[in-house]
């Protein structure tokens, strides 16, 4: 199972609780993550899924303004999903996080990572 922290914008107003057919809560939107700079820039989506607790909690936040468009970090379990696309023919795979964890981003608190020191290539010789 691999664990997964990503920071993105909500990419649809489509946030709504669900119940599944064994009473279930659950809610289920798509996450836009931008990765890379420059030239290489580009934008990752993931489907986010979170049930229970978690789920009543994010519909909540959502009825009071959460939507297309904020800025969260989501953590949970990373899952690659088979699925047909809408035309019913076409299969394809996404990626699915199942949250464990998610929370609201003001504007400017997400900071670039801090630059590793660079090695200038000098080091002493190993004992041997």
């Amino acid at each position: 199972m691999a664990n997964i922290s990503v920071v993105g914008r909500i990419a649809s107003d489509d946030i709504e609780l669900k119940v599944s057919a064994n009473n279930r809560p659950y809610l289920r939107f798509d996450l836009a993550e931008r990765t890379g700079k420059g030239a290489y820039a580009r934008t990752q989506y993931y489907q986010v899924v979170a049930f229970g607790a978690i789920a009543s909690q994010f519909a909540q936040f959502a009825k009071r303004g959460l939507c297309r468009g904020a800025l969260i970090s989501v953590e949970g379990t990373l899952e690659l999903e088979d699925y047909l696309k809408r035309d019913g023919w076409t299969r394809d795979k996404r990626l699915k996080i199942i949250a464990f964890r998610w929370r609201y981003l003001q504007p400017g608190e997400v900071k670039a990572p801090e630059q590793a020191p660079e090695i200038d290539g000098e080091r002493e010789p190993l004992p041997g």
